[in-house]
């Protein structure tokens, strides 16, 4: 890995990236000092490799320290004497160097781009480790093949996946989009196709995908725009052999009005048709299917408001409601630029229960009372509040070069 890294800085005429260090404080677990900490640095190098090719690659290093609910979840089994069945039922798995929770060199450092690009005037190809997201939707993506949900982790860039992705344009507005895939280990196919046309100020986009994991496919609609006010909607039906088909989309409007250096509002409406009405079980103890909605409702609304005070100092506010159990989760945050290369942000992660009866995003602490196998082999009930943080700060800064 190091010769790999050498020699991309030969070969790079660009380097990029940034270091970080971020600082998680939850509120309301057990542990004296309820505090992970990460430390990172994520540089990007590209070269050209001839006229039309070019070369890109993003190493990411770093490690972490500090509290993690499952290494908690460990605690309180190895307290109430549970069976060691039900740790390794959640993955707990014990690391050579328990600090920093690392036992080979990849649980410290990775290769999360590494891809060529080729250009011409007829198609644009990229081949190897990149991100791919697709679709208009705010926070969620129904139409997106490869799905992934940042709320939790603003800081986080989206993963990198192995594939092949080609782009014919047509016209000035207009392309085709196709992705070949798989996953980490080359052993399930994934085939995407999406075509986008432009009419009436509006990008509109058919799309359609297969995923070998889960023998599903998905067909949709996408199509955003604006006429004085943007707006869009993301749409589609999951289809497999094994299940009953069911709808995915999101709908929403934004604006933006001259007030300050800017102020955003987005409202967006989202449905998750294989969702429940009701409080379901506890989520440390479902098992998500691969491309399962993020959510587990059915009916959800979205609102976030952004602001620049100054250039250098902007803030936002997101709340997350489920529409059916009266649960939301809000997530406020400040950030301040210091200087030409360094960030500054806080934020927090805040859970509610507007009704009073607990739901997805907030149990009752009644519901965090469950019935676990102890390791004399009967059940006991054993009280998860410890390890279900109330509230959560996260503190980082950032240093790009």
């Amino acid at each position: 890995m190091m010769a790999l890294l050498l020699a991309l800085s030969a070969l790079a005429q660009d380097v990029d990236g940034f270091a970080e260090v971020r600082a998680q404080g939850y509120i309301g677990v057990d542990g004296d000092i309820p505090v992970f900490m990460v430390e990172r640095v994520r540089p990007t190098f590209t070269a050209p490799l001839g006229e039309r090719v070019e070369l890109s690659t993003t190493i990411e290093a770093g490690v972490s320290q500090g509290w993690r609910a499952q290494t908690a979840f460990a605690d309180l089994a190895e307290r109430e004497q549970l069976s060691p069945l039900v740790t390794e039922a959640l993955g707990q798995a014990e690391h050579t160097n328990e600090l920093l929770a690392v036992s080979a060199a990849s649980d410290y450092l990775s290769v999360d781009r590494l891809y060529l690009d080729f250009y011409s005037s007829k198609v644009d190809v990229r081949v190897g480790r990149q991100a791919l997201n697709w679709g208009s939707g705010f926070a969620v993506n129904p139409s997106d093949p490869f799905p992934e949900v940042l709320l939790t982790q603003p800081w986080k860039p989206r993963s990198g996946l192995n594939a092949v992705r080609v782009i014919i344009p047509f016209g000035e507005l207009n392309a085709v989009r196709l992705v070949a895939a798989s996953d980490d280990s080359f052993t399930h196919p994934r085939l995407a196709g999406r075509v986008t046309v432009n009419a009436l100020q509006t990008d509109w986009s058919l799309v359609g995908a297969w995923r070998e994991e889960i023998d599903e496919g998905i067909v949709g609609l996408d199509f955003k725009g604006t006429l004085g006010i943007g707006y869009w909607f993301e749409g589609v039906v999951h289809l497999s052999p094994s299940e009953d088909p069911y709808e995915e989309l999101a709908v929403g409007v934004d604006y933006s009005f001259p007030v300050l250096e800017q102020l955003m509002v987005t409202a967006q409406y989202y449905r998750n048709g294989s969702g429940r009405t009701e409080a379901g079980e506890l989520a440390l103890f479902q098992e998500r299917k691969a491309f399962a909605p993020a959510f587990s409702g059915r009916d959800y609304l979205m609102v976030a408001v952004s602001a620049g005070f100054t250039p250098d100092v902007s803030g936002s506010a997101f709340w997350l409601q489920n529409l059916n159990d009266g649960t939301a989760y809000v997530v406020p945050s400040v950030s301040v630029v210091l200087g030409d290369r360094v960030d500054l942000s806080v934020a927090g992660q805040v859970p509610l229960d507007l009704l009073g009866d607990g739901g997805e995003f907030k149990p009752l602490a009644a519901d965090l009372v469950t019935e676990l196998p102890g390791a004399d082999g009967t059940l006991k009930q054993v009280d998860l509040s410890g390890i279900v943080p109330a509230a959560t700060v996260i503190v980082w800064t950032r240093f790009n070069f």
